[in-house]
């Protein structure tokens, strides 16, 4: 394994993590994925043309590694016992967000569920991975022209759903209209 192959996949972990988060909403869940990807990286290391993009090859990777990841979970039965033995974490490690934060971060999170998944997919690597247009186009497999419009579509829609949820979900407490204009502003930022 050469030194700067290491130093390639050392530096993208962390993007890798965060892209991981994004496609399984679990941090345990995120970290084996990024594990998984990681060990498939370094088994086909022989496999990368030098000069090619890495990010975009070792993404490919972690995004084909989650499908078998979903595709092995859908065989594999469940036990209600293994859920038994689970504790709940002590009060005393755990701090409380702020709880209009939870709120945005909750109806982010469920606006996200509501798009269908290539809307998902381009924003999550656009917009969370912080991905290049044209990086993004050979990770998912289709066009510049294609990702730019997935786009456009996931924050038209984001846009349509935070904006329908926030003066509702507000509503009681009467929150300024700031609030939805910077929830807006944060969406189409990306």
């Amino acid at each position: 394994m050469s030194k700067e192959f290491q130093e390639m996949l050392l530096q993208q972990l962390p993007r890798m993590r965060g892209f991981a988060l994004g496609m399984t909403r679990s941090p345990a869940d995120a970290d084996d994925l990024v594990q998984i990807a990681a060990e498939r990286i370094l088994k086909y290391e022989s496999y990368f043309k030098v000069g090619s993009n890495f990010r975009a090859w070792s993404y490919r990777i972690m995004k084909n590694s989650h499908i078998s990841m979903c595709r092995a979970r859908i065989r594999r039965p469940v036990s209600i016992d293994q859920f038994a033995d689970v504790a709940s974490p002590p009060t005393s490690l755990v701090s409380s967000p702020l709880q209009e934060d939870h709120v945005y971060s909750r109806e982010v999170v469920r606006a996200m569920d509501k798009l269908n998944a290539p809307l998902r997919e381009v924003l999550m690597v656009v917009c969370g991975a912080q991905i290049p247009y044209e990086e993004a186009a050979v990770l998912l497999a289709c066009s510049v022209e294609t990702v730019k419009s997935r786009l456009h579509r996931a924050r038209a829609q984001m846009k349509s759903l935070l904006l329908d949820i926030v003066p509702r979900e507000f509503s009681a407490v009467q929150a300024p209209r700031s609030s939805a204009a910077s929830l807006e502003a944060e969406v189409l930022a990306c």
